[in-house]
């Protein structure tokens, strides 16, 4: 219950202030994350599930990759009036490089739920809001990253700590 609170409390913090990078976002649009952990949080056993009958991080990689290509080949296909998406070579370069440490980070979640615990993985994959405060800081320059900032991510990760001790 400590960690759990912990965690909400960070995630709290997180959005109290609801302009990021000179952008205002509704109150409504803070169910978005806590809906896609929910998801996330369901899709790990899941897909642990699938490593027991498959024990192969390659082929879930595959799978998962070729239904969210299809998934969004099919949304694309049907979406009616929208403007056509035009990337630079820099845009295609970052597009790529975003792919390819995406597609190593999934591969290598999948491996160690393959190899360990669900109740042991998920947690420890949850830490990522240390490596995205500091990449922010490095590589987005109009970010602020204030106290509130830095609190909410150490209580979050402070959570997970928790958690994982727990166990």
């Amino acid at each position: 219950a400590i960690g759990i609170a912990a965690i909400l409390l960070g995630v709290a913090a997180l959005t109290l202030d609801r302009r990021w990078l000179d952008r205002s976002w509704p109150w409504w649009a803070a169910l978005l994350p806590l809906a896609a952990a929910a998801i996330r949080g369901l899709i790990q056993p899941v897909t642990k599930l699938g490593l027991a009958y498959w024990p192969s991080a390659f082929a879930a990689v595959l799978i998962g990759y070729s239904v969210s290509t299809l998934v969004l080949a099919a949304s694309a296909l049907l979406r009616r009036g929208g403007a056509r998406l035009r990337l630079g070579s820099a845009g295609a370069g970052w597009f790529a490089a975003v792919g390819l440490a995406n597609v190593t980070g999934v591969l290598l979640l999948y491996t160690a739920l393959a190899r360990g615990s669900v109740t042991l993985v998920s947690p420890l994959v949850a830490t990522y809001p240390l490596a995205t405060l500091v990449l922010t800081a490095l590589l987005l320059r109009p970010a602020r990253i204030d106290v509130r900032v830095a609190l909410g991510v150490t209580l979050t990760v402070a959570g997970v700590a928790v958690l994982i001790a727990s166990r």
